[in-house]
């Protein structure tokens, strides 16, 4: 799970890149393998993101959108821990003993969310979207 969610006013849109809070989940299997990485074939993932922070404060979603990925998209990552204790599934960096920063997602132990969901559809319950912004997706969906 990528939580970006945590973050004040001042972590989003710096300089006018638009970026905005979300959370993004991926579903799949893992297995390990001798050289301690975790090969993790994707199978679904949803993301949901937010207006701002005060919409995260209200659970209140501006986007929504799931993916099923194909048989054959796998990722070959390693677990690593910060410095904070936080379990961080990653790329590696070019030395392979460092998490490559621009691409890692935390595993969570504890979460914001009450139930890990099991589901994109269970994920997305979690949610409310206010409805201009329900009704964009859902004319989307029926295309």
């Amino acid at each position: 799970m990528d939580d970006c969610s945590r973050g004040t006013i001042d972590d989003y849109d710096q300089d006018g890149d638009g970026s905005h809070p979300h959370i993004k989940i991926i579903y799949g299997k893992y297995v390990i393998d001798r050289n301690n990485r975790y090969i993790l074939s994707k199978a679904k993932s949803a993301y949901v993101e937010f207006k701002d922070v005060g919409a995260v404060n209200s659970n209140e979603i501006n986007y929504y959108y799931t993916r099923t990925f194909s048989q054959y998209e796998v990722m070959t990552e390693r677990v690593f821990t910060n410095d904070k204790g936080n379990y961080i599934l990653s790329r590696t960096s070019m030395d392979k003993k460092a998490i490559d920063k621009k691409w890692y997602y935390y595993i969570y132990n504890k979460s914001d969310i009450k139930k890990l969901p099991s589901s994109p559809e269970e994920f997305r319950k979690q949610f409310k979207m206010d409805k201009k912004a329900e009704q964009e997706r859902l004319a989307e969906q029926a295309r």
